[in-house]
């Protein structure tokens, strides 16, 4: 028998502080580098979260010729 709890009703939110960070930023294009330096540098964003995120992974592996909007980050 399955029991149902109450808190099993209520969705759980989650708070990225480097999601905010990201929308709040005005920087909208940059190559790679530059968003990997801004982005290491942010404060109020911890650097586990940062890692967790995989978003340097990723950063990684564009080069610095090709510029990267704020959205495909």
């Amino acid at each position: 028998m399955i029991h149902s709890r109450k808190f099993d009703n209520y969705p759980v939110k989650l708070y990225s502080n480097l999601i905010e960070w990201l929308r709040t930023i005005s920087m909208r294009s940059a190559p790679a580098q530059q968003w990997i330096a801004t982005i290491v540098s942010a404060k109020g964003v911890r650097e586990e979260e940062i890692e967790r995120s995989g978003l340097l992974q990723f950063l990684v592996e564009f080069d610095d010729a090709h510029k990267l909007t704020k959205s495909s980050c």
